[in-house]
C-alpha cells in the first residue's frame, strides 16, 4: 500500500469500518491456513484473491477521488466473501440452493451503482437519472454477461461445472417434431441412460437453466438499484459513489 493510499485508508475509514476489515482479513488468513492444510490449491487461491479484494474499494476512491457508501462496500465485502471464501472453500453453493442467486442479484446491484455513478465522473455536462439509470442497468447486464462467458469458459476447458447443470423432467424442442417447424414434448422424464448407466432423476440440462436465471436475478438486482436511485432525493447517499 504506497503513502498516499495508507493515509487515505486512514482518514476515510470509521473505527467499525476498520474493525470489519479486520475481522474479513482474518477470515480470509484463517481460509488460506485451512485450504493449504487440505491440500486444495483452488480454495487456497480463492481465500489469497479474496484477501487482496478486502481493499479494492480504498483504491477505487483513491484512484478515483471519491466516496463509496458504507451500504455499497457491505454489499461488495458480502460478494467477496460469499462467492470465493463461503461459495467455493465452505461450499455453501452446495449447501444452500439459493446462495448462488443472491450472489448475482447482489452482483447486478453493485454493478448498477458503479453505473449509474460512472456518468458524473465521465461527462461534462451533468446527465439526468433517466439516463443515468439506463446506463446502470445496461452496464449490469454487460458486466454480467461477461461473467457468465467467464463461467462457460472454464466449464469448456477445465472440465469445472460453474454452469451448474439442472435436472428437469420434461422438455420442449423442434428435434422432437413429427414435421419440420414443429415442436415435440418429453414430459415426466424418470430415468435416462448415460452409457448404459441408469441416471434416475431425470434429464440433465447442462447449464442454459443456470445460465438464464443467473442473468435474470442479475437484472432483478440491477433495476432495484436503478429504482432506488431515481426515487431517491438529491444529495442521498444510499448506494452512492461521489466525487469528493
Amino acid at each position: 500500500m504506497n503513502t498516499g493510499l495508507k493515509k487515505a485508508f486512514l482518514k476515510n475509514t470509521t473505527a467499525l469500518e476498520k474493525l470489519l476489515i479486520s475481522v474479513l482479513a482474518a477470515f480470509n488468513v484463517i481460509s488460506l491456513v485451512y485450504s493449504v492444510r487440505i491440500r486444495n490449491a483452488l480454495y487456497a487461491l480463492s481465500s489469497l484473491m479474496s484477501l487482496a479484494l478486502v481493499f479494492l474499494p480504498y483504491l477505487f476512491e483513491h484512484v478515483l477521488s471519491c466516496r463509496i457508501s458504507w451500504d455499497l462496500k457491505a454489499v461488495y465485502w458480502f460478494l467477496v466473501i460469499g462467492g470465493p471464501v463461503l461459495g467455493n472453500v465452505y461450499r455453501f453453493y452446495h449447501y444452500i440452493r439459493p446462495w448462488d442467486k443472491l450472489l448475482h442479484m447482489l452482483s447486478g446491484f453493485l454493478a448498477a451503482a458503479v453505473g449509474y455513478a460512472l456518468p458524473d465522473f465521465l461527462l461534462k455536462e451533468k446527465p439526468g437519472k433517466m439516463f443515468k439509470c439506463l446506463f446502470a442497468v445496461s452496464l449490469s447486464l454487460a458486466i454480467g454477461g461477461l461473467w457468465e462467458i467467464y463461467e462457460y469458459l472454464l466449464d469448456v476447458f477445465f472440465h469445472m461445472d460453474m454452469q451448474n447443470d439442472t435436472v428437469i423432467t420434461g422438455f420442449s424442442s423442434y428435434m422432437l417434431g413429427e414435421t419440420p417447424g414443429s415442436i415435440g414434448t418429453i414430459e415426466n422424464i424418470e430415468t435416462v441412460f448415460i452409457n448404459g448407466q441408469p441416471f434416475e432423476k431425470g434429464y440433465i440440462d447442462i447449464g442454459l437453466i443456470d445460465t438464464m436465471k443467473d442473468m435474470i436475478q442479475c437484472l432483478m438486482g440491477s433495476v432495484l438499484c436503478a429504482v432506488t436511485a431515481a426515487v431517491q432525493k438529491p444529495g442521498s447517499r444510499f448506494a452512492s459513489i461521489r466525487a469528493v
